[in-house]
């Protein structure tokens, strides 16, 4: 057998409709279109998340919260995990309302993302597999939870990813 290597995807930005200002809240957040992994196989994705806040005192949880939504395709159609209510996400761009971070939910969270002093500009590296564990899904949409006390800046938010997988050689 080959040697087992590491490899990268290209840096993929997701498009963003309605993130910007998006206002703290324990409920309301955003949820992306869907990622398809059915062809690209990876083993995890690597995510970058780059959120410019106003320039706001941190209150609440003082933290961003990063989801990702497993997803399923049927063979016609993407089945969603829900969020603990009885509205089942769809493919976004846009805002979602899930049962609140202190609900019982079945999206699949991240390590959070700190938010400790006003016109931060808070950034994070996280990996899918510290949501998914050791296999990823057909598909996924990644969830953002605004918990700041800080609504995000008009601009400048980023979430990018790179898909990663083994390379036989």
């Amino acid at each position: 057998m080959g040697a087992v290597t590491q490899t990268y995807g290209s840096y993929t930005a997701l498009t963003l409709t309605s993130l910007a200002s998006l206002a703290s809240s324990a409920t309301a957040g955003w949820r992306s279109d869907v990622i398809d992994n059915r062809t690209t196989a990876a083993r995890d994705y690597e995510f970058l998340f780059t959120f410019p806040m106003a320039n706001t005192a941190a209150a609440n949880h003082a933290a961003i919260y990063p989801f990702l939504v497993p997803a399923m395709h049927n063979g016609s159609a993407w089945q969603y995990a829900d969020g603990g209510t009885a509205t089942l996400p769809t493919a976004g761009p846009g805002t979602y309302t899930f049962g609140g971070i202190t609900t019982t939910n079945n999206f699949a969270q991240m390590p959070a993302l700190a938010y400790t002093a006003a016109d931060q500009v808070v950034q994070g590296v996280r990996f899918a597999s510290q949501a998914s564990g050791w296999a990823m899904w057909d598909g996924f949409l990644v969830f953002i939870l605004n918990y700041s006390g800080s609504a995000f800046d008009a601009s400048g938010q980023v979430i990018a990813y790179k898909a990663i997988a083994d390379s036989v050689a």
